[in-house]
């Protein structure tokens, strides 16, 4: 496949690969040589969970971080395999990022901290952790000290990409409403106005943000075992971030 090609997938620029390689302390030719490694040169976002069809039919996963760990073990050694693990690590975390941002919208900014939590649980659900524990921690950490900064680099890059973004998705929601139901000890079953049924957490959260979209009012309420009917009073929201702010309380 070409290297035009290539670059019309990838995700964020290597330019801002680069550029936040540069501020966790990686050297700049190591972070310019792990980004064309894992987009470039063998199988594109090398590292990441691959699946497929085999003859069509069954699907088969291939988890391609321990092809990515032979190549970095192939190329460098001593500290230099340590700043190589460094660099692959931060350009996972930096794509998972933007595909986060793609699915919540541009109501990320005013979330960053919960994109990042999003994209870690994504590296961990990838198995990139494989790479090095220690320094996906580490990483993960860096990248939630500059949580702002980080998402409005890729939102601005993903722009001057021709990327389109929406202004918010489903997926804060599913998450904020999962944290809320745990906090709360409610059972993982929502009440959405206008349904007869209670809802798993992530159907009433597609439910309640395709409402608001159309800016319909929507009452949502909690139940615990059973869940024949809601035991809490309805909380009703007309716009989105009214719900946030209530599920953040």
């Amino acid at each position: 496949m070409s290297t035009k090609l290539f670059e019309a997938e990838q995700l964020p620029s290597h330019k801002l690969h680069d550029k936040w390689a540069k501020k966790y302390g990686i050297p700049s030719y190591i972070s310019e040589r792990v980004n064309k490694i894992i987009d470039l040169e063998y199988v594109h976002d090398l590292g990441e969970v691959k699946k497929r069809k085999l003859y069509g039919v069954l699907p088969i996963t291939n988890v391609t971080v321990n092809e990515l760990r032979y190549v970095l073990e192939s190329e460098f050694q001593g500290l230099e395999y340590i700043y190589s693990i460094k660099a692959a690590l931060l350009h996972h975390f930096l794509d998972k990022i933007e595909r986060e941002i793609k699915e919540i919208g541009e109501i990320s900014k005013k979330h960053p901290q919960i994109v990042i939590d999003l994209a870690y649980d994504k590296m961990r659900d990838h198995y990139l952790y494989i790479l090095s524990e220690a320094e996906l921690e580490e990483i993960y950490m860096f990248l939630k000290r500059h949580a702002d900064i980080v998402v409005n680099d890729i939102i601005a890059d993903m722009k001057r990409r021709g990327v389109k973004i929406g202004l918010y998705g489903h997926i804060l929601i599913t998450f904020l409403l999962s944290e809320y139901v745990k906090k709360n000890m409610h059972k993982g079953l929502i009440w959405v106005s206008g349904i007869s049924r209670p809802l798993p957490i992530s159907s009433a959260a597609k439910i309640i943000v395709e409402k608001l979209k159309r800016n319909k009012e929507v009452a949502i309420q909690f139940c615990q075992d059973p869940c024949y009917s809601p035991y809490t009073p309805p909380y009703k929201f007309r716009n989105i971030e009214d719900l946030i702010n209530f599920l953040k309380k």
